[in-house]
């Protein structure tokens, strides 16, 4: 009997692929194997989605499997179609989130290695006066053996092997050659001796904390909910977690924790092992190979019950997952702008519902919309149920074209520095473009086509224009509402707050923290130790600053001029806002005389008195308004879709063509065609269109995109949001 597959290839394209299967392997292969395939001039991993009796396409054209990549595991139903779920919401093809269910070592079939050519061997034996010291390192050290490029990176981290070997290659002396890899021996992963790890007394059933997880252990098995949110502090939602994880460890259960950083997990591992010992996994990719396999094999195979890891864990084969929980929900780092483009926490939700299991979230500033989501199909857990002002926070309303600090500021800045107290400044901005504000009406002068922010023109004083190139302005500018003159932010940039802290305070220690000061983790770690243990007085910092763990040690934290990141073209603008606030109070000391100081121009915004107020349930109502009235998410969905890689004259038939297609289709709304640069490499130029589907028919509409780029064979640069 014939037998054919459809494999998911790791390829751009919404498609799947046929290839016959040989009689020899006929009654192994099973669906969720994992495959080597032929495609074009090389080999390929995939994934068998399908055994169809019939091929479907000419059968001249159908190429055999070669063999199964790893013949005693494959994936579940299950995980199939939670994979194919979060590839059909996401736009992305089926083959390139399937390829994340296998460990890195098991994914790659071919490396890069290096060998001695026969001239390179003679320049060993006799010295060439030519080579550099590097050379000559390198060559001695493949002199008897052959290795990969990773090996060699590994191995030698003081010298750039990459351009090292490419020199190499050009004066003949050595080989890159590509080589077939071998599997990894798997290694059990020993448990920690009885002597060297004691494990921690439970905590005491009865408190209030042993409450909500007994609640919410009862709503899952009843199938009244399968998720939840945890809203409150971080000792709170751990004590939750706990004893969560011991309920269901006693039902030979595995619980997956998602963190957004591998910094989140390490404190985290060490409690969970704590707790319950050898049973806890913490899944990375800065792992070895080797530790990577053996990780892997320890939970596909059960034995691991604790599984603790980032984004990529969301991904790993569970076979009796039972709970999923989302440590720090609100993390922007949580959505991989990488590629495949996706959001764990969607995920999370997804893979909760295909396998039967509960999903908890857990954060001190919830995202809008996934608080919407538990309210209305979940449960909401809050550790303090009523609003409580904070009275440590002290908005100062202060509007100027010259001064960057307020009198009042000033004057509290001075007091802290003749108190020898710590200052962190949190202003998001490296400044280096001027905002146009109008004092009048609070508000910036935007584009009217795509609401950014205009900015002044490259090279010139007298023109602003788009971003994106949408309107260009000339002249004296004026508000279009009170026909009032526009205030020019000249040089608000973090570079100027440092130049004011330094002329204010000649003798005082100031750092920066910025994406451009803070060049490597090395300079980061030694910056943060220097202000923890008191040797920088004033410490000036972007977002960046605030994922330093920092808990606790600051006497006053100023966040300047804020309202400029509320005037960002992004829909979750507020949001961000909100917890960086939240991010700097945290970061305020225990004593009553810390403070948290907010100089802005829009002292009634929702954002700022809801932050003072201690009323999140009003900031969330209030942008929850907003969200609606401007048709954004939770309510509709976003689609950025960029055309890129090819001729510009192509890329605008293609993008032509997609809007003659779109119009075809109702509930959908676009801006665009707008040509502008690449969301991730700058200096590419391409087609944007920004489409906004109402939620309800998302899923109807968005199959329909994905039959059009499957059909045309395309695969532009897409992501999702809401």
């Amino acid at each position: 009997m014939k037998l054919y597959a459809q494999v998911a290839l790791p390829l751009p394209l919404y498609k799947t692929f046929t290839y016959r299967v040989p009689s020899e392997i006929q009654e192994f292969i099973k669906v969720g194997m994992s495959v080597v395939v032929p495609f074009r001039q090389r080999e390929l991993r995939g994934v068998v989605v399908k055994l169809p009796t019939q091929s479907g396409v000419i059968e001249s054209r159908v190429k055999n499997i070669q063999e199964i990549a790893y013949s005693d595991f494959c994936l579940s139903s299950r995980y199939l179609s939670f994979s194919q779920r979060l590839a059909d919401y996401f736009l992305i093809p089926w083959g390139e989130i399937l390829e994340l269910a296998f460990p890195r070592p098991l994914g790659d079939l071919y490396q890069k290695r290096v060998k001695l050519t026969e001239k390179g061997q003679e320049s060993i034996t006799i010295p060439a006066r030519k080579l550099s010291a590097q050379e000559k390192r390198i060559l001695e050290f493949i002199r008897h053996k052959d290795y990969s490029l990773f090996y060699l990176r590994r191995k030698l981290k003081e010298i750039d092997v990459i351009s090292v070997v490419s020199r190499l290659k050009k004066k003949g002396l050595v080989e890159v050659f590509l080589a077939r890899k071998s599997h990894p021996l798997f290694t059990k992963i020993e448990p920690k001796s009885k002597e060297s790890h004691q494990l921690s007394i439970p905590f005491l059933f009865g408190d209030p904390a042993s409450f909500v997880s007994q609640e919410i252990m009862e709503k899952i098995k009843s199938n009244k909910a399968r998720q939840f949110y945890l809203r409150g502090s971080v000792e709170w939602r751990q004590e939750i977690y706990l004893l969560l994880i011991e309920r269901l460890l006693s039902q030979e259960n595995q619980v997956l924790i998602l963190v957004p950083e591998i910094s989140h997990g390490t404190k985290l591992v060490t409690q969970l092992q704590d707790r319950f010992g050898e049973a806890v996994v913490f899944f990375h990719s800065q792992l070895t190979p080797k530790k990577i396999w053996s990780t892997w094999k320890e939970v596909v195979e059960g034995r691991a019950r604790i599984i603790v890891g980032p984004r990529s864990a969301l991904f790993l084969p569970c076979p009796r997952l039972a709970l999923i929980i989302v440590e720090e929900e609100p993390a922007t780092s949580y959505y991989q702008m990488e590629k495949p483009r996706y959001d764990p926490r969607k995920g999370a939700w997804i893979r909760a519902e295909e396998e039967g299991a509960g999903v908890v979230f857990g954060g001190s500033v919830p995202r809008v919309e996934t608080y919407l989501r538990c309210q209305k199909k979940g449960f909401v857990f809050s550790e303090t149920a009523k609003k409580e002002a904070n009275h440590r926070v002290i908005i100062d309303e202060f509007i100027s074209a010259k001064e960057l600090f307020s009198p009042k500021l000033k004057e509290k800045l001075h007091q802290a520095a003749e108190d020898n107290q710590q200052c962190l400044l949190f202003f998001n901005r490296l400044g280096r473009s001027f905002h146009f504000f109008c004092p009048n009406c609070h508000q910036f002068l935007k584009c009217p086509d795509c609401g950014k922010p205009l900015l002044e023109k490259a090279g010139s004083k007298k023109k602003v224009s788009c971003p994106s190139g949408h309107v260009e302005y000339s002249g004296p500018l004026k508000c279009p509402q009170c026909q009032r003159q526009l205030v020019k932010y000249k040089e608000y940039g973090i570079d100027r707050v440092v130049k004011e802290v330094k002329k204010l305070f000649p003798q005082a220690k100031v750092s920066e923290v910025s994406s451009e000061s803070m060049i490597s983790k090395k300079k980061l770690d030694r910056m943060r130790r220097k202000f923890i243990n008191k040797k920088i007085d004033f410490l000036i910092g972007t977002e960046m600053i605030l994922h330093q763990p920092l808990e606790e040690t600051v006497d006053m934290a100023v966040a300047l001029l804020p309202e400029i990141a509320l005037e960002l073209p992004e829909f979750d603008a507020g949001e961000k806002m909100y917890q960086s606030l939240n991010k700097l109070n945290q970061f305020l000391s225990s004593t009553s005389e810390s403070k948290l100081w907010i100089q802005t121009s829009l002292p009634e915004h929702h954002v700022f008195r809801a932050f003072q107020e201690g009323d999140y349930e009003f900031f969330y109502k209030k942008e929850l308004d907003v969200r609606q009235m401007m048709h954004l998410p939770p309510f509709f969905r976003l689609i950025q879709v960029f055309f890129w890689g090819k001729p510009m004259s192509q890329l605008g038939r293609e993008s032509r063509a997609f809007l003659a297609y779109l119009t075809k289709i109702t509930k959908i709304d676009w801006v665009g065609p707008n040509l502008t640069f690449h969301p991730q490499q700058r200096r590419v130029r391409g087609i944007q269109l920004l489409l906004r589907i109402p939620s309800p028919k998302f899923d109807l509409l968005i199959d329909k995109l994905k039959d059009y780029f499957r059909q045309k064979n395309l695969s532009p640069w897409i992501r999702v949001q809401g």
